[in-house]
């Protein structure tokens, strides 16, 4: 494996990172269903369930509140909540924000390298910037910020 260039965070710090925002993704998701359930009448003894449109409305939040999480986020302030934990930022190329549409771009190519067992996630172990395949496709990066800023220490977690 070739040696991780300045500023890129190690393997386990990416995956550490996607983790901690998968649990607060997921809690997310599990209060919009709650609420939702309950102002639907979830709570009656009917139990008739919402109807089509309603489900239609469930679904469509589902779907859409990770990508406002994340999305947002990035284009925000480069970081959601897991990766300001564990000290990384997604980056244009220039180290700039990213724009919306690389946002996009990202959060869809992140199934992509998720999909096969993680495939294009592990593919960051061996490549020579750390890039996994959704870094690449949507032409962003991550960045490691270390604890303190006038040091220059590496991230040693491997």
């Amino acid at each position: 494996m070739a040696a991780t260039p300045p500023g890129h965070p190690y393997f386990l710090r990416r995956i550490g990172a996607a983790a901690y925002d998968a649990l607060i993704c997921s809690g997310i998701l599990l209060g919009i269903g709650i609420a939702f359930t309950l102002l639907m009448g979830g709570g009656s003894a009917e139990l008739r369930g919402p109807g089509p449109a309603g489900r239609a409305l469930l679904q469509t939040l589902l779907v859409l509140t990770p990508v406002a999480y994340f999305v947002g986020s990035w284009a925000r302030g480069g970081q959601t909540i897991g990766l300001r934990a564990w000290r990384i930022r997604v980056a244009a190329p220039d180290g700039g924000p990213v724009s919306l549409k690389a946002g996009l771009i990202r959060f869809f190519a992140a199934f992509l390298a998720w999909a096969p067992a993680g495939l294009g996630v592990f593919w960051s172990l061996f490549d020579r910037e750390r890039l996994a395949w959704h870094d690449r496709i949507s032409g962003t990066q991550l960045t490691y910020t270390p604890a303190s800023a006038g040091t220059q220490k590496q991230d040693t977690a491997q």
